[in-house]
C-alpha cells in the first residue's frame, strides 16, 4: 500500500502558483524555479520570458549552463558558432565558454536555463534597471565575464 505524501511540504517542490516573475535585462522577465540553496549549490534553473529584441552581450561563466527553449525560436551564438533553437531545442554550454543569445522572432520566447554549480541566479536578482558599466560590475561579483556585444539583430 502507497502511503500518500504531501508534495508541497518537500523542499524541492515549487508550485506554480508561488513564483516570483522580477525583472531582468529590458525585455525579459525571469523567475528561478530551483534556487541553488535547495541543491545545497549543485544547481540552479531559472525560468525567462524574453520578449523580441531581447539579447544578452556576449559573456562567459564557471558554470555549465543547458537551455531548453520551451516556447518561440531564439538566435545563440556559442564560440562564436550561431545556431537557431526553436521549440522543444536545448543547448548546451560549458563553463568558459563565450556565449549569447538574441530573441529576433517577433514573438516572445520560453526558455528554462540549467546552471551547475549554482549560485549565479542571485545575479539576475539585482541586474533590473541597471545600466551597462553597472551589470559588468555586477557580474564580475559573481564570476560572469562579459566580452563583447549582444548578437546583431
Amino acid at each position: 500500500m502507497n502511503a500518500k505524501v504531501d508534495i508541497t511540504a518537500l523542499p524541492f517542490v515549487r508550485l506554480e502558483k508561488d513564483q516570483t516573475w522580477f525583472d531582468a535585462i529590458p525585455g525579459e522577465r525571469l523567475t528561478i524555479r530551483v534556487h541553488s540553496s535547495e541543491t545545497d549549490g549543485k544547481f540552479s534553473i531559472m525560468e525567462s520570458i524574453a520578449g523580441h529584441g531581447t539579447a544578452t552581450p556576449t559573456h562567459t561563466h564557471v558554470e555549465d549552463e543547458v537551455f531548453h527553449i520551451l516556447e518561440g525560436e531564439v538566435i545563440f551564438s556559442l564560440g562564436g558558432a550561431i545556431s537557431v533553437l526553436t521549440t522543444g531545442d536545448a543547448i548546451y554550454i560549458p563553463g568558459g565558454t563565450q556565449h549569447a543569445w538574441r530573441n529576433n522572432a517577433g514573438t516572445p520566447a520560453r526558455m528554462l536555463a540549467f546552471f551547475s554549480p549554482g549560485g549565479v541566479e542571485q545575479m539576475f536578482t539585482e541586474v533590473a534597471g541597471l545600466e551597462l558599466p553597472q551589470i559588468v560590475e555586477l557580474a564580475s561579483k559573481y564570476g560572469t565575464v562579459i566580452v563583447g556585444p549582444p548578437i546583431e539583430a
